[in-house]
C-alpha cells in the first residue's frame, strides 16, 4: 500500500477521489506478495490471489475471513475504476490463459477483474505459455498507465469486476491458429465480445450456472 501511495504522489496527486483511485489501481498492478495464507499458500501475489478469492467467494470451502478481506479490496478497486471513467476499447485486446473452463458455454462472467493487454505477444509469451489466447472485442476498462515500472511493457487494460462476455467462436484448428499467430502459437484461441446490456438477475443466474464448473479451481491446495 505504501508503494502504491508513492506512485500516486509521483503523479502529483495527493488528495481527493483520483488519489484514492490511482492508489488502489496501482495496488492491483504491483508485485505484492502476501504471506501466512493457509489455503493455496503458494498463490501469494496480490492481484492473482484477489481474483481467485473473488471468483471462488460462493464456494463453501474457502476461508471466510480471507474471502471477506479480498471482497473489501475488490470493492475498493472497483470504485477506483469507476472514478477513472472506463471506456470501450475499439481495438481488440488480448488475454493469455492456462486454463479456461467455460469454452463450451455461450457466455461467461469474470467475477474478478478482467486484465487484458493491447499486445498479443504479451498475452501469449508472458501469460498463456503456449496454451490459450483470448481475443476480446469491445472491452470496457481503463488503460492502466499507473502500473509498477517493470510492468509498463504489458500495456495493460484493466476491465471491470463482474464483466460479462459472449463467446463468439473457439478455434482449435492448429493450421488456422498458426496462420493467424505465427510467432507464438497457442493451442486454442477463444474469440469473445463484452456485453453490457443485462440486468442484475441475469448476472446472478450466470454466476450460479458457472460455479459448478469452477469447483476444482476453487478447492484449496494446501
Amino acid at each position: 500500500m505504501a508503494a502504491a501511495d508513492q506512485a500516486a504522489a509521483a503523479l502529483h496527486v495527493r488528495k481527493g477521489e483520483f488519489f484514492f483511485a490511482v492508489t488502489w489501481v496501482n495496488m492491483y498492478s504491483r508485485k505484492c506478495e502476501m504471506q501466512g495464507l493457509q489455503q493455496d499458500p503458494t498463490l501469494i501475489n496480490f492481484p492473482f490471489r484477489l481474483n481467485k478469492e473473488l471468483r471462488c467467494q460462493f464456494h463453501p470451502v474457502r476461508d471466510p475471513q480471507v474471502r471477506d478481506l479480498f471482497i473489501t479490496a475488490g470493492n475498493m478497486i472497483s470504485e477506483s475504476l469507476e472514478i477513472m471513467a472506463p471506456i470501450t476499447f475499439s481495438k481488440q485486446t488480448y488475454r493469455g490463459l492456462e486454463h479456461f473452463p467455460f469454452a463450451r458455454e455461450e457466455r461467461f462472467i469474470e467475477e474478478g477483474f478482467f486484465s487484458a493487454t493491447l499486445k498479443v505477444e504479451v498475452a501469449l509469451e508472458q501469460f498463456a505459455h503456449g496454451k490459450i489466447l483470448m481475443v476480446i472485442d469491445s472491452l470496457q476498462g481503463v488503460r492502466n498507465i499507473y502500473a509498477e515500472e517493470r510492468y509498463k511493457n504489458q500495456e495493460e487494460v484493466l476491465g471491470l469486476k463482474d464483466s460479462v462476455f459472449q463467446i463468439d467462436r473457439v478455434e482449435n484448428d492448429a493450421k488456422a491458429i498458426k496462420r493467424d499467430f505465427p510467432r507464438s502459437t497457442p493451442s486454442q484461441v477463444i474469440y469473445v465480445t463484452q456485453i453490457t446490456e443485462f440486468n442484475e438477475a441475469f448476472v446472478e443466474n450466470l454466476k450460479r450456472e458457472q460455479h459448478h464448473l469452477s469447483i476444482e479451481y476453487c478447492t484449496p491446495k494446501n
